[in-house]
């Protein structure tokens, strides 16, 4: 116990020092041996003090000695309290006895354990009951756990051997702990050592970054995660696994080692593959599909959609998703215009039926008003072993179009009926083989035979026997060429008597564009028939008067022309008589445009050519030119002229030659004429007389000449309402362009 100011010792000591010094203080100042008693009396003050503080450590120790015993009899009192608690309570036994084997105290637990009532019986209980410095512990549950334990981990060793799935645990380096048989057999290893022994990173991993990021992402998930990821086999292929892997971690948070179950998924994700790629040429096949395909769930609305659904009903994927079919902006209709009603759907039929519906036209209103008219099909889609549709498809087209086409070859085919029943023509629908499949009303007041009586007779059977050969070969030639066919046939009439008709075969085709129906019209020409029969006579009678006519205007002309050829034998006058010759031509030229109308079959047109070449024959034998000094070209295209406009060209063509040969060639010297007659695009003619003699004085004007031939030229070049020009290069050459305002046509050649 140490000594504090606290302590009356303490104090009753200080006093007393206290007082030896105020002694020794008194003492010294009454100078009586000062220093002596001042030593003596400090001296005992030590003294005192010294014994003051022994007594009062003897007294301070004996009281913490009583207080020590006391409280080692409380904690004993405490502590023997505590045992009593805990050997009552304790579930080991307890067992306090004498030397000679004589129990002096058991707790309750020793009485509760088996063969535990005496010491020799305690001596022969069960072997799991042991004895510990008077304690018995009963390790029955223990030991029972143990063994659970030990089963356990066998059962688990067990299991993870015949696992499926590979099992592994790895260090944080790349080295393998533990493998079990199916991680062995899925990397193709021939041993469970052999595979330990590999690297993981550079020999499991096509690319050691690929072991890193399976890492990092397993990190980053916690250290527990689910992955996909591809590994190397030991002959170099790829397999693909599912790890469900974790990372083993102490109380720092490092990694102590990787474990995980590894699946081998290859099989699968092939299959996933190919189901990916079938999708997509799923989807693309859709997708191309120029049908509307809609997919429908199970309350009706619409989950999905391809693009010709969104072309036929004017929306786009994103409005139509989630519609349903009830929507009223539909505004469906029947086909007879009445409203469709939403629960009469096809898909919504489907999906209440489990039952496919197929072509259900139906009208719908799209966005912009138009009203589209679709072909639906329908499909429920049923889970396996179930009755009730998840969703159901439907398919659709347009057939606004088609509806459009039926309602105009409806309204055609009325119009027709209405012509067949209405007209005076004969209308029969025959099959290849001649035999009537539908006959008009009309034969009943052409030939009176009714319809009825008609249908399924065959048509052969009432053409008359010298017609049919010719019918059957028109039919014939009809399914070869396609072609309409025209004949004139004698059909009997009901009273046995002969009509005489002209029918017109048509072909009706049908699959694969060959005729199987022939359509049969005739038309009765006996009238007609007398009519040409008449007209043809009165035509011949007008033939013959034409000629007639054109032949005694020849006659005539010639007559004239004898004439001036007689009378220009009396004059003596040369330019006199070659005013007669010139005239005479003239005649002549008129006279052969006649002559040429008479020999010709057509009355009305001559060939200008062959004209051309007459004329000019007959001019170059009248002045007698030697045709080997002066050459004569003709270039006049095959042109059909009427008298109206062949007479003028003649005569102007007989002018200029004559002038040419009069004028251009001095005697004794050669050169060529040439005359050419085109048509123009504008439909005119180009009338050219050219010559390559000594050509016209320079300041010749052919517009105020006094020349006769040449006023007569210009005067039929303005009838014709033409204009005359002249070019004086190499010779004369006279260009006229014609405009007659008919009588000009293309000789053809049959």
């Amino acid at each position: 116990m140490k000594l504090t100011f606290k302590s009356p010792f303490w104090w009753w000591a200080v006093l007393l020092l206290v007082a030896l010094c105020l002694l020794s203080v008194a003492l010294a100042q009454k100078e009586q041996e000062p220093t002596r008693l001042a030593v003596i009396a400090f001296l005992m003050a030590i003294f005192l003090s010294m014994v003051l503080l022994i007594y009062q450590r003897a007294f301070t120790e004996r009281r913490r000695l009583e207080d020590s015993w006391r409280a080692s009899e409380e904690a004993l009192r405490l502590s023997e309290e505590r045992y009593h608690s805990l050997v009552e309570q304790m579930p080991d036994g307890l067992d306090r006895s004498t030397p000679d084997g004589k129990s002096v105290e058991v707790n309750p637990a020793l009485v509760k354990i088996p063969g535990a009532d005496g010491r020799e019986e305690l001596s022969q209980a069960d072997r799991k009951t042991q004895i510990h410095d008077g304690i018995l512990q009963d390790v029955t549950a223990r030991q029972l756990a143990e063994d659970a334990r030990r089963q356990s981990e066998e059962r688990y060793r067990t299991l993870i051997e015949r696992l499926s799935d590979g099992v592994y645990r790895s260090t944080p380096d790349g080295k393998f702990i533990e493998v079990n048989p199916a991680m062995v057999r899925m990397l193709g290893y021939a041993s469970k050592e052999e595979l330990m022994a590999i690297e993981i990173k550079k020999q499991l991993y096509f690319e050691e970054v690929e072991r890193n990021v399976v890492v990092d992402q397993l990190q980053r998930a916690g250290g527990d995660k689910i992955d996909i990821f591809r590994l190397r086999h030991k002959n170099g292929h790829e397999i693909w696994v599912e790890d469900h892997g974790q990372l083993v971690t102490d109380a720092a948070g490092n990694t102590i080692y990787h474990e995980g179950i590894l699946r081998d998924i290859s099989a699968r994700r092939h299959t996933e593959e190919a189901l990916r790629e079938s999708e997509e040429r799923y989807r693309s096949v859709i997708g191309a599909l120029t049908e509307g395909v809609v997919l429908h769930g199970a309350d009706g609305r619409i989950i999905a959609c391809n693009a010709s659904a969104e072309r036929i009903l004017g929306l786009a994927a994103a409005q139509l998703q989630g519609r349903h079919t009830a929507d009223l902006n539909w505004r469906a209709r029947h086909e007879d215009n009445t409203p469709f009603p939403a629960e009469a759907h096809p898909a919504v039929v489907s999906l209440r039926t489990s039952q496919s519906c197929t072509n259900v036209v139906m009208g719908i209103h799209k966005p912009s008003g138009e009203l589209a008219w679709i072909s639906m099909n329908s499909q429920p889609l049923l889970h396996p072993n179930e009755s009730k549709p998840y969703a159901a498809v439907a398919s659709f087209y347009e057939i606004t179009e088609r509806r459009w086409a039926e309602e105009a070859l409806r309204e055609s085919e009325e119009r027709y009926r209405l012509l067949a029943e209405n007209s005076l023509d004969l209308i029969e629908l025959l099959d290849l083989n001649g035999n009537v499949m539908y006959a008009s009303p009309s034969h009943y007041y052409v030939i009176g035979y009714t319809p009825n009586e008609l249908v399924f007779q065959n048509l052969f059977a009432f053409v008359h026997p010298d017609d049919a050969p010719k019918a059957l070969l028109a039919v014939n030639e009809l399914l070869d060429s396609k072609t309409r066919k025209t004949l004139e046939v004698r059909l009997q009439k009901k009273n046995g008597a002969w009509i005489e008709m002209e029918a017109l075969l048509s072909g009706i085709p049908g699959p694969g564009n060959l005729v199987h129906r022939i359509l049969f019209s005739a038309r009765d020409i006996a009238a007609r028939k007398q009519a040409e029969e008449h007209l043809k006579s009165s035509l011949k009678e007008k033939e013959v008067l034409l000629k007639e006519i054109h032949h005694r205007v020849k006659n005539n002309l010639q007559i004239i022309s004898s004439l001036l050829n007689l009378q220009s034998g009396y004059i003596q006058d040369s330019e006199a008589g070659a005013m007669f010759k010139e005239s005479r031509n003239r005649v002549k030229s008129m006279a052969l445009i006649h002559e040429r109308l008479y020999q010709s079959k057509d009355l009305a047109r001559i060939d200008f050519a062959e004209y051309v070449r007459n004329l000019t024959t007959h001019l170059f034998r009248s002045y007698g030119v030697n045709a080997h000094a002066v050459g004569l070209e003709i270039d006049v295209e095959n042109i059909l002229l009427d008298i109206d406009t062949a007479i003028p060209c003649g005569l102007i063509i007989n002018e200029l030659v004559t002038n040419a040969l009069k004028y251009a060639f001095p005697p004794g010297a050669g050169g060529k004429i040439r005359i050419g007659l085109q048509r123009e695009n504008h439909g005119g003619l180009a009338l050219s007389v050219s010559d390559n003699g000594a050509g016209l004085a320079p300041d010749f004007d052919f517009q105020q000449t006094e020349s006769l031939g040449l006023q007569l030229v210009n005067t039929l070049t303005e009838q014709l309402q033409g204009q005359m020009e002249i070019a004086r290069d190499d010779g004369t050459t006279f260009k006229i362009m014609l405009h007659p305002h008919h009588g000009v046509e293309s000789r053809k050649n049959f």
